[in-house]
């Protein structure tokens, strides 16, 4: 199975709560090598900051195959911090994974 690399602008959803406010609606911070975008745009890797409400999240997973300026490659449905996921749909032209 193969899925797109993941992208600085998909959304990372996060099930945690500040208070009643929900930790939603959020993108990444640009990451990643400039020499070798994911459709255009910088790719996301771990250790990548969830900019959002409430505290700011790390995304946690990646492709350990698959490299980014040395770092993994992450993918929509790898985690972040505080269980949060990366939402589709990443970049299509781009698989990771076989």
């Amino acid at each position: 199975m193969t899925l797109p690399a993941a992208r600085f602008t998909d959304v990372v959803a996060c099930p945690a709560v500040a208070g009643a406010v929900p930790h939603a609606g959020v993108t990444q911070e640009p990451q990643g090598p400039a020499a070798a975008p994911a459709s255009f745009m910088a790719r996301s890797r771990p250790g990548g900051r969830a900019i959002r409400v409430g505290a700011p999240a790390m995304i946690v997973g990646g492709a350990a195959a698959v490299r980014a300026g040395c770092r993994p490659q992450a993918w929509p449905c790898g985690r972040a911090a505080h269980g949060g996921l990366i939402a589709a749909p990443g970049a299509p032209t781009v698989p990771l994974g076989g």
